[in-house]
């Protein structure tokens, strides 16, 4: 379930890094700051792709989340109170696209989260105490000459 979900997020990360990238070259690169910030979002999809293949680390999860809240949040401040200066009224196909590919990644992100603790060893809690190792009778040195006793019991 792991390798799917982590393929599931990878495809919706380049999925949405696509998109972002199609509309940048069909226009959105000519709106100042706006376009800066597709080519980052393009950048960032494809750095997040390769670290979701090379690494299986929860801060890549995290980042994975993060990335594609922020990227859907910029999308829907863009359809109400304005994105860097730029507002958007209509709801494009591409728009559309877009915030699938973003809500797609969120939950194959989560569903990794849930496959890597399931597949990870029980955590012990640090603060309670180690058990310790059994040591049978053997195991402890007598000192020479008094065996069984205490070397100040003589």
């Amino acid at each position: 379930m792991e390798r799917i979900s982590r393929l599931c997020a990878v495809t919706f990360v380049v999925v949405g890094g696509l998109v972002h990238l199609q509309l940048w070259r069909s226009g959105y690169k000519g709106i100042p700051s706006v376009g800066n910030a597709f080519l980052v979002n393009v950048a960032l999809a494809g750095v997040l792709a390769l670290a979701l293949v090379v690494r299986n680390d929860w801060r890549v999860n995290v980042a994975g989340v993060v990335f594609s809240a922020g990227s859907i949040g910029a999308l829907v401040m863009s359809r109400t109170v304005g994105f860097l200066g730029f507002t958007e009224r209509a709801w494009t196909g591409r728009a559309v696209q877009a915030t699938t590919a973003e809500i797609g990644a969120i939950v194959a992100f989560a569903l990794v989260a849930v496959a890597t603790r399931r597949s990870q060893p029980e955590l012990r809690d640090p603060f309670m105490a180690w058990p310790r190792p059994h040591r049978g009778p053997s195991s402890r040195a007598e000192p020479a000459g008094n065996p069984g006793g205490s070397i100040l019991s003589s």
